[in-house]
C-alpha cells in the first residue's frame, strides 16, 4: 500500500483553502495598499479640488489612476488630473514647457513617502536649469535665490544675459558697453580681470599695462590713438587714401600691436 503525499492531505489543501480566501480579503478590504511602499501625500499647496479630490491620499486604493500594471506611474494618467500642467505643455507656456525629461512626472514628483510631505515642492539643488533653461547655475549663481532672476514667480523671458539683470549694478554707467563678461565672470563682480583685448594693453610702455584713460579718454566703448601718436586725422585720412585703404578708422585692425608698417 503506498503512503499518501503530506503535501495533498485533507489537512494541507484546507490551511491553503484558508490562506487564499484570506488573502482575497485583504485584497478587497485593502486595495492596492497591500503593495504600497508607502502612504500617499495628503498635502496640497493651492487646497482646492481636482477630479474631485483634494489631495492623493483621497485615493490611496485606486492605484490605477496614476500607475500602470508593469509600468508605474505614467504622465498620461498624471495629467488627466492636473489639466493646468497639460495646458502649458500643450500651448508650450509655463515653467513646465521649458522642461526636458516632461514624460516622466515621478522624477521630480515622487509619491508614498509620507502624508505631510510636499511633493510639488522644486527642489533647487537638483533641478536641471542647464537642460531646462541653458543657463548654468555657476558661481554666485549657484547661491543666488530663483526669485532674485524670477522676479513675481515669472520663469518665461527672463534675461539670460548679464546686462539684462544687472543693469542697476552697472557702476560704469553704460559706458563700458553691455558685454559685461569681457571683464567679470560669474564668480563675482569684484577682482574683475580684462581676459580679452584687440590691442596689447601694454603697448610702448615697457612691459607694463597702460592706463585705460591713456587710449579711452571719455569712453571705454570707443578710443583713440591721437593721444599719443604725432599725427591727425586729416594727414591720416590723406595718407590712406593715397594708397587705395578707405576703411582705416579701426587702427588696431591693421595695426594690431601698434606698429606702423603691420598690415
Amino acid at each position: 500500500m503506498s503512503k499518501r503525499n503530506p503535501l495533498f492531505s485533507p489537512l494541507s489543501c484546507g490551511i491553503a483553502l484558508v490562506l487564499i480566501l484570506g488573502l482575497i480579503a485583504v485584497l478587497i478590504v485593502m486595495g492596492g495598499r497591500v503593495f504600497s511602499p508607502g502612504p500617499l501625500t495628503a498635502v496640497h499647496p493651492q487646497n482646492r479640488s481636482l477630479q474631485g479630490f483634494t489631495n492623493h491620499a483621497d485615493f490611496e486604493n485606486e492605484c490605477s489612476r496614476c500607475h500602470v500594471p508593469l509600468l508605474g506611474p505614467t504622465a498620461d494618467r498624471c495629467l488627466a488630473c492636473h489639466l493646468t500642467v497639460a495646458d502649458q505643455l500643450r500651448t508650450h507656456s509655463g515653467l513646465h514647457s521649458f522642461l526636458t525629461g516632461v514624460s516622466d512626472c515621478a522624477t521630480c514628483h515622487s509619491d508614498h513617502l509620507g502624508r505631510d510631505v510636499r511633493i510639488t515642492r522644486l527642489n533647487v539643488l537638483e533641478f536641471p536649469h542647464q537642460e531646462a533653461t541653458g543657463f548654468p547655475l555657476e558661481g554666485v549663481h549657484a547661491v543666488t535665490g530663483c526669485l532674485n532672476c524670477h522676479t513675481d514667480h515669472q520663469f518665461k523671458n527672463t534675461p539670460r544675459d548679464c546686462y539684462g539683470c544687472h543693469i542697476l549694478d552697472d557702476a560704469h554707467n553704460g559706458e563700458l558697453g553691455t558685454e559685461c563678461s569681457v571683464c567679470h565672470t560669474s564668480v563675482g563682480w569684484e577682482e574683475a580681470t580684462l581676459e580679452e583685448h584687440p590691442f596689447p594693453i601694454n603697448h610702448k610702455n615697457q612691459g607694463r599695462p597702460l592706463e585705460c584713460q591713456v587710449c579711452h579718454p571719455n569712453t571705454l566703448t570707443a578710443y583713440t590713438c591721437y593721444n599719443c601718436h604725432e599725427h591727425n586725422p586729416a594727414e591720416m585720412e590723406h595718407q590712406h587714401l593715397e594708397k587705395g585703404i578707405r576703411e582705416f578708422q579701426n587702427c588696431s585692425s591693421c595695426h594690431p600691436t601698434g606698429g606702423e608698417h603691420e598690415e
